[in-house]
């Protein structure tokens, strides 16, 4: 129901998120930069609190759970699967976007009618890949409440996720269609507002709050007190989990709760000044029926960097037919298994390699394949994954 609602004050753009300074009903512009630009600075926030001192390991259930049994407390949060992102509100302004200072125009009501100014950009949405977002739903709740808190500046790390009509996270892939796509009004990049209205922000975790700065060795439930004051009717907190050894029984019994029942990708374990990942994680046989040539240990001449994966699918009146899965990466090979395998899938003198056009047949479309490599399906792997997007 609560969802219902949600739905029904975005498609009459009323509540919270479409307020101006100016005008309570002047919907969002929703700007985003027109390039990633990881050297803003707050996307260099994100990347640092994504690094950490003591790294962000991921394991698989069955390794996590051996990880986290060293340990004799747990600060156990769901791990939503989105897009990590930064929130970030400073006063004064002063974000600097390709050398000038992020501006927008501001129509006022005064006595003798409406009139334009420009005043700094106070607020923005960040990615870790360096899309920089300002004047949207989610950035207009947050300067809202620093501004009712009395905050000069805070930074906040968080999911950017959607929701189903079922209440459970969709996925990246919701996230991905909103974030990358580009509109052009007046000259300046912009993103849907109709779709970016269905995005949430769900925190996880802070930076900074005024002149304080906190880290992963500071204590989550203390942290976790201080982000319950930015909550709002697009920005929601992660919940969090304290487990004290031993834990086994109540680790599985959550690990179902989140995963299962909630539909999440996994856990963010916290322990002793460490955290790290747990995630699901699934394998399948696939055979490989490409290899991407603009990888870079492909041209770097190391081997296969990625490469394209099917799944066989079996029909009785048309033999067997190979489902295309999509690029995978060879992260989980040394260089020397990497080789082994590139010599597998090629062939010693490249017997294995399709030429394009023989695969194409007589189509002068590259249908675009040109930038892969194609190879005859003889080459079995064993595929780790989280789980597959729909249609897949």
């Amino acid at each position: 129901l609560s969802l219902q609602v949600d739905q029904f004050f975005d498609e009459v753009k009323m509540g919270q998120g479409y307020g101006g300074k100016g005008n309570i009903e002047t919907p969002p512009a929703c700007f985003r930069s027109d390039e990633n630009e990881p050297d803003f600075s707050t996307v260099k926030f994100a990347e640092e609190w994504k690094k950490g001192k003591r790294g962000f390991p991921e394991y698989n259930f069955s390794d996590g759970r051996a990880e986290a049994s060293q340990y004799s407390e747990l600060i156990v949060t769901p791990k939503f699967d989105g897009w990590l992102g930064a929130i970030h509100y400073r006063s004064t302004g002063n974000f600097v976007l390709n050398g000038k200072r992020l501006v927008e125009q501001k129509e006022r009501s005064t006595r003798t009618g409406n009139i334009l100014s420009s005043e700094e950009v106070q607020c923005v949405l960040v990615t870790r890949g360096g899309i920089i977002m300002w004047d949207n739903h989610l950035t207009r709740e947050f300067q809202r409440t620093c501004e009712r808190l009395g905050i000069r500046e805070a930074i906040l790390v968080g999911e950017i996720v959607t929701y189903n009509e079922f209440g459970k996270v969709a996925g990246p892939q919701g996230v991905t269609a909103v974030l990358n796509r580009k509109e052009k009004e007046d000259g300046a990049t912009t993103q849907n507002e109709r779709l970016f209205n269905n995005l949430r922000f769900t925190l996880t975790d802070l930076i900074k709050i005024d002149g304080k700065q906190w880290g992963i060795d500071d204590s989550y439930e203390a942290k976790h007190d201080l982000l319950k004051q930015f909550t709002s009717f697009r920005i929601d907190l992660t919940p969090y989990f304290r487990l004290q050894s031993p834990f086994t029984e109540r680790f599985d019994a959550l690990w179902s709760q989140v995963t299962v029942t909630d539909g999440h990708e996994g856990f963010v374990v916290y322990a002793d000044g460490n955290r790290f990942k747990v995630k699901r994680q699934n394998t399948l046989d696939a055979v490989i029926i490409g290899i991407d040539s603009t990888s870079k240990r492909w041209i770097d001449g190391k081997g296969i960097g990625s490469a394209y994966v099917a799944v066989v699918h079996n029909r009785p009146k048309f033999g067997p037919i190979y489902v295309s899965l999509g690029r995978v990466g060879t992260t989980g090979l040394t260089d020397a298994q990497r080789l082994e395998l590139t010599e597998k899938v090629v062939g010693t003198e490249n017997e294995n390699v399709v030429p394009l056009s023989k695969a194409l047949g007589q189509t002068e479309e590259t249908m675009g394949l040109e930038d892969v490599i194609l190879v005859e399906p003889t080459t079995v792997v064993e595929i780790v994954y989280e789980k597959l997007n729909e249609g897949r």
